[in-house]
């Protein structure tokens, strides 16, 4: 019975050090980071009405960011690591745009969130 607890205990311990992104011996947590948290202001410093948030990962399709928060910040993934780059649209701005690289923590649990700040310029006229 005893070897069988030992040998349950050892398959448990190289499952778990063959997890994507931890660290062998590092007890990660199962919250979900944002990758990118995107905050949006116009020419003058006001939040856009009407506003659109989409992402890309280098290589990948668009898909539109979410949780958009009252104070005009927005995620953009979660738990998404690599080039990203995000764009923003809204009726009478012109688009803004920013890519970064999304990095891990030391310990390889989660994704190290971004902040960036999107400028939509008003048109004239």
């Amino acid at each position: 019975m005893s070897r069988f607890i030992v040998v349950s205990v050892a398959l448990a311990v190289a499952a778990t050090a063959l997890l994507p992104g931890c660290e062998f011996g590092t007890a990660c947590t199962e919250e979900a980071r944002a990758s990118v948290q995107v905050t949006l202001v116009d020419d003058l410093g006001n939040f856009p009405n009407g506003v659109s948030v989409a992402m890309q990962q280098a290589g990948q399709g668009e898909e539109p960011c979410s949780d958009f928060g009252t104070d005009g910040a927005v995620v953009c993934g979660y738990e998404i690591e690599g080039e990203i780059t995000v764009r923003a649209t809204a009726p009478g701005y012109g688009p803004a745009e920013e890519t970064v690289v999304v990095g891990r923590t030391d310990d390889g649990c989660h994704v190290v969130t971004e902040q960036v700040t999107l400028v939509l310029p008003a048109y004239d006229g």
